[in-house]
């Protein structure tokens, strides 16, 4: 992992303990056989040879299929498969390391450890499958073999039952981090003088930090934090916006504390659109249902938008609901006289400019204090820049005249109009997002509401509504998966088949994978678990562990392994042959 640039965070660490469940069969593999051997009174070497020349090339096969049950992962192009493209890294490492440990460790450690079991004289042998564990698999097994109508009618009711209660299962994305730490994100409305968001602000952080079991918290006014962890994206600065992170003694009170600080909020601060989130595990945004609507005129956009707010407003289950153009702010319009202007050489840009002055200030320098550099302004007082009136007899220069005129020479007067802060757009379209949250932990009930309700908006022609927030995260983070599934499924029967160097054992190992179905759905409605991306390469695994497990077992007979092998190498040779022809003649074209 060093070699390769691959640090130990959260998913590294996943592949860890998910390949500590894989790594551990070939050596369990080879430890039994020379066990039972070494018990039988064969010397250790020559156990270890009948071992390793027995299972060798299975176990490798074995280890390849396991490997590449996470290949799709690491071939997947998507911001998902990127965070987690190291999971297959590292099991790709750690489980061929396995198997060299296998083959070459283990059977020197069984050597050394494993003694013959003394026997006294007249004594019978010990029969090594005489334990507990052995005699029950092995009752359970010859009842399943001679009952194999009803062995194969439950296994099949199961499927069935389990393929009908994976309906029941809780679908998401990715789930919420198991670090107690949250975030309150404060937004006034828009145009709010940044004073004011911050007093608002501090007062909510005040409130948070008098709550039983809050360890700290941290306040930004304007904009988030830094980025300090890849699944945090900072907002964009506003004088509109302030955050508080906040940290708790453990993660089961964070709920409680959210619905508190959500309803002290709407309580004692008027005009303010809190927003609670969770950290996130991984990939995702602050919105988990998202309506896109695209089109030339932003009237027409805010007008579908509030269509698609007031339906999710209208939902129970549905909170923190908005769009990402915010409110519309109050904007002092000259109405500029452009023939006088004209006649006195005055531009908009110059008219500009003056009126910035007038009212903002105009920065003449930089003053520096340690290492942060302060803007020095220079402006009115702030009588003269708070009152409109006042600015008429702002000043703006003529180069007709050669001196400055009162700004009232080319301004007729000033108009209060209403004017979006910002527009907003996506792939080079104005584009306009109505969000929503869920009450619950879970979008996907919520969405399910919404979606047939907002796809029944009316569109005028020439504008669009597309999806995003959690549903278009999952759909591209699976589409890029399974893009990349069918290589890697076809890489594994490819290996395979040449283990067997036949059809049938490959099918029948085939047939049973859909099986493993059984064991997630009843898993997952027993813990109350949702089935999501996590959940997804947890079935990858299994997948992979279960054709590992079954094309060894298929491989147990020495004098078929001898058959197969020389088979396989044929094959392997054969493939090398055609490979040579092909690049000769590909270099003599």
């Amino acid at each position: 992992m060093h070699l390769y640039g691959i640090e130990l965070q959260r998913i590294s660490l996943g592949a860890l303990i998910i390949a500590l469940g894989m790594l551990v069969d070939n050596a369990i593999v080879v430890a039994e056989g020379m066990m039972i051997r070494i018990k039988r009174g064969m010397p250790a070497m020559k156990a270890a040879g009948e071992v390793v020349g027995a299972n060798g090339w299975a176990l490798l096969g074995g280890t390849a299929v396991g490997i590449l049950a996470f290949a799709a992962i690491g071939m997947s192009q998507s911001n998902t498969g990127e965070f987690t493209r190291s999971l297959f890294y590292v099991i790709l490492i750690s489980l061929s390391l396995s198997w060299v440990t296998a083959v070459s460790t283990t059977p020197l450690l069984c050597a050394l450890l494993l003694k013959k079991d003394d026997k006294k004289e007249g004594e019978e042998e010990k029969d090594p499958y005489a334990g507990a564990g052995f005699v029950i698999y092995k009752g359970i097994l010859k009842f399943a073999l001679k009952q194999r109508v009803l062995t194969i009618g439950v296994i099949l009711a199961m499927f069935v039952s389990a393929v009908w209660g994976f309906g029941f299962v809780k679908n998401a994305f990715f789930p919420n981090a198991n670090t107690p730490m949250f975030f309150v994100d404060v937004w006034e409305v828009e145009g709010t003088d940044i004073h004011q968001t911050r007093d608002d602000t501090l007062k909510v952080a005040e409130f948070i930090r008098g709550q039983e079991g809050v360890e700290w918290t941290a306040t930004f006014i304007g904009g988030g934090a830094s980025r300090f962890s890849l699944v945090y994206t900072p907002q964009d600065s506003t004088k509109a916006y302030g955050q508080i992170i906040v940290r708790t003694e453990n993660r089961e009170m964070i709920a409680d504390l959210q619905t508190k600080i959500d309803q002290f909020m709407t309580d004692n601060i008027e005009s303010i659109e809190p927003k609670i989130k969770s950290l996130r595990i991984g990939p995702g945004r602050d919105s988990k249902i998202e309506a896109r609507f695209a089109g030339p005129d932003p009237e027409v956009l805010r007008d579908l938008s509030s269509q698609a707010e007031a339906i999710m407003h209208a939902d129970p289950g549905a909170k923190e609901v908005r769009n990402d153009w915010r409110q519309p702010v109050k904007l002092i319009k000259p109405i500029f006289n452009e023939q006088v202007a004209r006649q006195l050489g005055v531009t908009r840009t110059e008219l500009t400019a003056s009126l910035r002055a007038a009212s903002e200030g105009t920065q003449v320098g930089i003053y520096r204090d340690g290492v942060r550099l302060l803007p020095i302004y220079f402006r009115a007082d702030a009588s003269e820049r708070q009152d409109v009136s006042q600015l008429m007899d702002a000043q703006v220069y003529s180069p007709v005249l050669e001196r400055t005129v009162p700004i009232a020479q080319v301004v007729v007067g000033f108009e209060t109009v209403w004017e979006d802060a910002m527009i907003r757009g996506r792939d080079r379209l104005t584009t306009i997002i109505a969000s929503a949250n869920p009450t619950g932990e879970l979008a996907a009930p919520l969405f399910e509401r919404l979606k047939p309700q907002i796809e029944a908006i009316e569109l005028p022609p020439g504008y669009t509504m597309d999806w995003g927030g959690e549903y278009e995260d999952s759909a591209e983070a699976q589409g890029a998966l399974f893009s990349a599934i069918p290589v890697s499924f076809i890489m594994m029967i490819i290996v395979v088949v040449l283990l067997f160097g036949k059809v049938r054992q490959p099918l029948i190992i085939w047939i049973t994978v859909p099986l493993a179905i059984i064991g997630i759905t009843a898993g997952l409605l027993l813990l109350d678990g949702a089935f999501d991306f996590m959940a997804l390469l947890g079935a990858l695994s299994l997948i992979g562990l279960l054709i590992k497990m079954r094309s060894y077992s298929s491989k147990k007979s020495t004098c078929r392994q001898k058959r197969n092998l020389s088979t396989m190498r044929l094959l392997i040779l054969r493939s090398l042959v055609c490979v040579r022809l092909c690049w000769r003649r590909v270099r003599r074209s």
